[in-house]
């Protein structure tokens, strides 16, 4: 068998998405069938594996976006504009994995496409035209009857699918719709019983929507009771004006000496992170499916405290409104119950959020 990922991110891995395609690639490869990626030009290209497959990468400047209509301005618009030179290569591919559904549009002739969310990407309900585009493309592969794979209930719902949070993992709820949540590799991610440090980890790229900015602005009202932390923000970009914006905060609340920002950190070496640090922060505001960086952590007993946003709600995390007073709060609670919260968020993560179980079920949809 053949099967080819379209995709915006894969190589090199930094985030959650390329993560899951990496590993998702390591189960396919496993059980003997031929993996491609096709995405983008990345200028970071030194090593390359050979299965990635480039298209030319159009971004148009800034100023000239605001002018023209809105799908015109989208990387991914101009991406699924170029997969149309990779018609001949993806017609000889028995399986095509669209990495959410914007790219539907571009490959829905293929006899079978496999439409995955990693998380709703629109406002609900959408409002701005490119929102409404988003939740368009979702509906046409279900109203298709395409096979659509969802990390979190949150992005079923909006489809209209009659599912509660934290329920049916791993099923099949309804013909071609599957409830297949991120997992971890917990031989990669695991408890190690080293020393904690006193450090409240916030594993997240600096994006508005990952909410880094909630984190310093609770971080401030932990600093006060609790001087001896540190925050650590592991993720990039290092540059832009949100992280300005960050930089601003932290200037503002004069914790230049409180607060880290490492940029990003290859994979391999964050399981040493999540074991040294004492709690985890996931301030996450918009836009999130049931995140790794919170598997991750909860997998070396490193407890987390999250929003409830998108799929954080399928999650074991301790869970907290989308304001620093909660966010506060939350590591407050959890500090004082350190024993108690660990090992029930472990002992749920490893149970449940294993490649084992995501093995079975996505075998599942490609044989299906």
């Amino acid at each position: 068998m053949k099967l080819a990922h379209i995709t915006m991110h894969f190589f090199p891995i930094y985030g959650g998405q390329e993560t899951y395609i990496d590993n998702l690639n390591k189960i396919f490869e496993k059980n003997k069938i031929d993996v491609s990626v096709i995405q983008p030009t990345s200028l970071r290209n030194k090593n390359k594996p050979h299965f990635v497959h480039y298209v030319p990468s159009i971004r148009l400047p800034e100023p000239l976006i605001k002018g023209i209509p809105f799908l015109i301005g989208q990387d991914w618009f101009w991406f699924n504009s170029m997969l149309w030179f990779k018609k001949k290569f993806l017609k000889k591919q028995n399986v095509l994995i669209s990495h959410y559904p914007f790219h539907y549009s571009a490959i829905a002739w293929h006899k079978n496409v496999i439409v995955v969310s990693h998380g709703l990407d629109w406002s609900e309900p959408p409002n701005l035209n490119l929102d409404k585009h988003k939740k368009y493309s979702a509906m046409l592969a279900k109203h298709k009857n395409t096979k659509i794979v969802s990390n979190d209930t949150c992005f079923l719902r909006a489809l209209d699918f009659n599912i509660k949070e934290g329920t049916q993992f791993f099923e099949e709820i309804k013909k071609n719709v599957w409830f297949i949540p991120n997992c971890i590799d917990t031989n990669k991610f695991y408890f190690k019983n080293e020393k904690r440090k006193n450090v409240i980890l916030v594993p997240r790229n600096i994006r508005k929507s990952r909410g880094i900015h909630l984190a310093i602005e609770a971080f401030n009202l932990f600093s006060q009771k609790h001087n001896e932390f540190i925050l650590k923000i592991v993720g990039g970009p290092l540059h832009g004006k949100y992280y300005k914006d960050c930089m601003n905060l932290v200037h503002h609340y004069s914790l230049e000496n409180k607060v880290q920002f490492t940029g990003n950190i290859p994979n391999k070496d964050l399981v040493d992170i999540y074991n040294k640090s004492k709690i985890t922060i996931i301030p996450t505001i918009a836009f999130e499916g049931t995140c790794l960086s919170a598997l991750e952590s909860m997998a070396c007993k490193t407890p987390v405290v999250s929003t409830r946003v998108g799929g954080l709600s399928d999650l074991p995390t301790y869970k907290v409104d989308t304001t620093p007073k909660e966010i506060f709060n939350g590591l407050e609670k959890v500090l004082n119950n350190w024993n108690g919260e660990s090992k029930k968020q472990y002992i749920i993560t490893t149970k449940t959020f294993n490649l084992t179980n995501w093995e079975k079920a996505w075998l599942e949809v490609i044989k299906k």
